[in-house]
């Protein structure tokens, strides 16, 4: 009865996932699915503590020597510019972990910067945010729209310290403890349900 008790109980984000990441550490906490319903990518409990907490690290690590962080100080703001994937889910975890601000920003598209660049600009200038995280596909569409034969004088990108958040070597290493034999499983809404009800 008190196990039941303890799973069923309010908690915030973190404590929630550090709960199931004992208990269950190898299953599948989110699925990404393809259009016709299949997995195309999954992340264990295990690894979105681990990938979570090694990205608050390098978020709230001295910038430049040997450190090589963002800088980042607890209450940044840190805009979150993602297509549709895991990746977003695992920069607003590692956001949270580290005591910052995350700000979701829909990608502004590198082929309509004129129409899409006022509303980002605006949005990142008004919650003062000074890093970007992102996937290697949109950090390498936005610098190809960087080139000035891609872009008008009028749609002009935000100063931001972008960082592809997939490339982070402390990332990429976590794969090892996916669970093999976790991927590609469907998972219920049931994990996903719980930890919105922990933090409402």
């Amino acid at each position: 009865m008190a196990s039941v008790e303890s799973a069923s109980s309010p908690k915030l984000l973190l404590e929630a996932l550090a709960y199931w990441v004992e208990k269950q550490p190898d299953k599948v906490l989110f699925n990404y699915l393809k259009d016709d319903g299949t997995p195309l990518a999954s992340m264990t409990y295990a690894a979105v503590e681990l990938k979570s907490r090694a990205l608050a690290a390098h978020l709230v690590a001295p910038s430049g020597g040997s450190g090589g962080g963002l800088g980042c100080v607890k209450g940044d703001r840190v805009l979150l510019v993602f297509e549709p994937s895991l990746t977003y889910i695992l920069a607003f975890v590692a956001c949270v972990r580290a005591g910052l601000v995350a700000v979701p920003v829909f990608p502004p598209d590198p082929r309509k910067l004129k129409k899409d660049m006022y509303m980002f600009a605006t949005i990142a200038g008004d919650c003062g945010a000074k890093i970007a995280l992102t996937s290697t596909t949109y950090d390498s569409a936005t610098k190809m729209a960087a080139l000035k034969h891609l872009f008008s004088n009028d749609a002009k990108w935000p100063v931001l310290t972008w960082c592809a958040v997939d490339t982070l070597p402390a990332i990429v290493q976590v794969k090892s403890n996916e669970s093999p034999k976790e991927l590609g499983s469907y998972s219920t809404h049931a994990p996903l349900l719980y930890l919105y009800l922990s933090i409402c």
